[in-house]
């Protein structure tokens, strides 16, 4: 029994090793157009209190993702000098997601058919294809993804422990016949603190529950054992459910039709999801190398139905499988769970949401459902077929490992990836402006001016591109395209139907100017282009300050410096970052404005620390300690100018 189970866990290992060595080629990949703002901030963290601001104050989500912020603290030291690290963590957090979803897998198959040998098996194949599977590349080869990685983590422990609760108390009806308190810790702590840790790692962590439910009215659904207590807990479940619901028809009835910073509609966008999971499935099961990538703002959204018997067809079909599902929960237990699964997990970003249509990354914990339902079917052919069913299957897997092996190697080649993407993505702009950016790193202006021209006819509202064809123009000394490019993009600035993501590409063109590489572009006209952005009715505050902080250099490289210390505080005035503090400072003291540095520090700063009531005594000693620094500099001025 020991030598059996020795071998089953040298296996499960060995299994998790292969997974670890075919992620190796994508460690050497790239970071995106999410990645960099959110990491890039691990530069500021240098104590306590810094690490405290940057896990608390990340805006990608309403409730800030603190429990993933906290796992990038790991890699302070590894920005921007070692972007491996990032990806060995998140490869190494995807194994050990594997290992998870073994142990869950395990424990529903014991739950669901008592003690089997088959359970093993079951847990086997379903942790071996979730694992294998080339679209959950994307969740761990894009850096910032960690955050789906973390929450999912926290789920898998949560329903881990509620189903080992469920087991225990399954367990204790069979020993003893009566109800009894067996495995109801489990059960409260799976639930309650595994949704908290989850939705605090990213917002979709909320769904927990609803994989409960599902589970409590499929697999579970008809177990004698688990009667006791069960319609309490279908019930809290069901409260979640309804709440998830009256929160996304609330945000319907709030947006109206119109989803802000979108070039599609709330009808267009239900309308075009039902397609789009089933690219999904379509691209998980018959992975394609080229296709599994992080640039899809190049999806068409569907328009007209009536013109779309794709979308139509998905739409009908989608209904007819969760009509079914419902109905048949009880006869075709298995189905019903992969189903109901797969399109719970879908809920909140493939809904109403006003997020970008496509994204491969969202179907992590989507693809639990089935690949536990593959498990339970290949340990349920007939002896008769059963050779050949394990062949296929085995078959399968190997082609799927060596497809999310060729799949990480081209991550892990950044260029030749970002043109294989350009060519499969056409029409994204995100993977022209990708590529046209590592062309620029290597100093081929004239490839990143042929590629972005290209697209410019093709994205006339996009003010980033735009903004990168003035900058590579001015790299590659074509002054009159330069000013060309200029006119169209000041254009631009103008249209209130414009992308916005301007800010990044604002920022190089100023970085290029300040470095004397890029002459042909004035300091008014990049201020004006900043400032156009600015007035921008649809501009969110977050977008605003790069645009400001833009603003105040250009203004300090003008020499206006009245202009600078009134744009730094409107950014303080406006969102209190916790970098201008510093800046009104230095300027100050720069200037031998003791007097207003001292000022500033009493009223403005010294307040702002001690609203934070977790860390106002070192906030405390940190202002005392910048007023002291100050008066000390006000005593060395007063002795100069008394000995002067």
């Amino acid at each position: 029994m020991l030598h059996n189970s020795v071998y089953k866990l040298t296996f499960l290992l060995s299994l998790i090793a292969i997974i670890f060595i075919c992620y190796l080629p994508g460690v050497s990949g790239s970071f995106y157009y999410d990645d960099i703002k959110p990491i890039s901030q691990l530069l500021d963290v240098h104590s306590f209190q810094t690490a405290w601001h940057y896990v608390f104050t990340e805006e990608s989500g309403p409730l800030g993702r603190p429990i993933t912020m906290l796992t990038f603290l790991f890699n302070t030291n590894d920005w921007p000098d070692n972007l491996s690290a990032f990806f060995y963590f998140n490869i190494t957090l995807h194994c050990l997601n594997g290992l998870l979803v073994f142990v869950l897998s395990y424990l529903i198959s014991k739950t669901y058919q008592g003690e089997n040998k088959k359970n093993y098996w079951i847990a086997i194949v379903c942790s071996a294809f979730w694992m294998v599977l080339p679209i959950q590349v994307t969740t761990s080869l894009i850096a910032i993804q960690r955050m789906a990685g973390v929450s999912a983590f926290w789920v898998f422990i949560g329903l881990t422990l509620y189903t080992y609760g469920l087991y225990k108390q399954k367990l204790s009806f069979v020993s003893t016949e009566k109800k009894n308190q067996d495995g109801l810790t489990y059960q409260i702590i799976g639930l309650c603190i595994g949704t908290l840790l989850a939705m605090f790692s990213k917002e979709s962590g909320v769904l927990l529950p609803i994989f409960i439910l599902v589970l409590e009215l499929t697999l579970f659904s008809d177990i004698k054992a688990l009667n006791h207590r069960k319609r309490l807990r279908v019930s809290i479940c069901s409260v979640s459910l309804i709440a998830i619901v009256l929160y996304m028809i609330y945000l319907a009835i709030m947006t109206g039709n119109i989803l802000p910073r979108r070039e599609f509609t709330l009808i267009e966008r239900i309308t075009t999801q039902p397609q789009i999971l089933f690219d999904y499935f379509t691209l998980a099961i018959f992975p394609s190398i080229e296709e599994i990538n992080p640039f899809h703002d190049n999806y068409p959204h569907v328009e007209d139905l009536l013109k779309a018997p794709k979308a139509l067809l998905s739409i009908l079909l989608t209904i007819a499988l969760l009509f079914s599902a419902i109905k048949f929960r009880h006869k075709y237990k298995l189905y019903s769970f992969s189903i109901l699964w797969f399109f719970s997990a879908h809920l909140l970003e493939s809904t109403i949401i006003s997020l970008e249509l496509f994204f491969e990354h969202r179907n992590y914990v989507a693809l639990f459902g089935p690949c536990l339902a593959l498990g339970f079917s290949l340990t349920c052919v007939t002896k008769r077929y059963q050779k050949i069913a394990l062949f296929s299957a085995a078959c399968y897997w190997l082609i799927l490992a060596v497809t999310l092996n060729l799949t990480a190697g081209i991550w892990g080649e950044p260029q030749y990836a970002a043109q294989v993407w350009h060519n499969k993505q056409v029409g994204s702009s995100r993977a022209v402006s990708h590529l046209s950016g590592i062309f620029v790193e290597n100093k081929q202006y004239l490839l990143a001016e042929k590629i972005l021209e290209q697209q410019l006819p093709y994205c006339a509202t996009c003010i980033n591109l735009h903004v990168q064809a003035v900058t590579v123009a001015c790299l590659s000394k074509h002054d009159e395209k330069t000013q060309i490019f200029m006119e169209k993009a000041l254009a631009i600035t103008l249209d209130k139907n414009n992308t916005l993501r301007a800010a990044p590409a604002l920022s190089t063109l100023l970085s290029v100017i300040k470095d004397k590489l890029c002459t042909s572009v004035s300091l008014t006209q990049l201020e004006l282009l900043n400032a156009n952005m600015l007035v921008h009715p649809k501009l969110i505050y977050q977008e605003r300050l790069p645009l400001l902080f833009n603003l105040y250099e250009i203004a300090l490289l003008e020499n206006e410096d009245d202009k600078a210390i009134k744009l730094l505080k409107k950014v303080w005035s406006e969102s209190e970052h916790h970098k201008v503090p510093d800046l009104i400072i230095e300027f100050y003291i720069q200037r031998h404005e003791y007097e207003l540095a001292l000022d500033f520090t009493k009223h403005n700063i010294c307040p702002f620390f001690k609203r934070n009531n977790v860390l106002t005594d070192m906030y405390e000693t940190q202002c005392n300690k910048r007023i002291l620094n100050i008066e000390q500099l006000m005593e060395v001025q007063n002795k100069r100018r008394k000995n002067g």
